[in-house]
């Protein structure tokens, strides 16, 4: 009997739709999120409007998802945490230079954090920087 509760415990866990990277599959994104190639849940905000409101009065954003913000035009970007609870990594990318800034959000921080940049990316602590000393590191990525 335990025997056949343990087989029916481990197919149970075997359908589970995980994902080679950890994340599950496409439905276990949150709404207005879509699985990317590399098995992470994308939100990209490429206007004004999405862009001002970002992850404001978020409570929850599940792990393996990210936010990405996309401007026409590498720029001056500044991004705060006034009204956002979550603690966050803040990637900022130039693909002038190949210059990679992660940055650590503070929950309801009214600090400007600013770099010249083209893409932004949001997501849960953690997520984009292993080490939590890595935080203000410049990368450079080379092609």
């Amino acid at each position: 009997m335990l025997s056949k509760i343990l087989k029916i415990i481990l197919a149970s866990f075997l359908s589970l739709n995980f994902h080679a990277s950890g994340v599950m599959e496409k439905d276990y994104c949150k709404k207005g999120f879509e699985l990317n190639d590399s098995g992470y849940c994308l939100k990209v905000l490429d206007n004004n409007v999405e862009r001002r409101k970002g992850l404001m009065f978020e409570n929850n954003l599940p792990k393996g998802h990210r936010v990405i913000f996309e401007w026409s035009k590498v720029k001056k970007i500044c991004m705060w945490m006034k009204n956002t609870p979550l603690p966050l990594d803040i990637e900022f990318f130039n693909p002038a230079t190949n210059q990679v800034i992660v940055e650590k959000g503070i929950p309801f921080s009214e600090k400007k954090i600013c770099h010249r940049a083209k893409i932004v990316t949001e997501a849960n602590r953690g997520e984009l920087v292993k080490n939590s000393n890595d935080y203000g590191l410049l990368l450079k990525y080379v092609k």
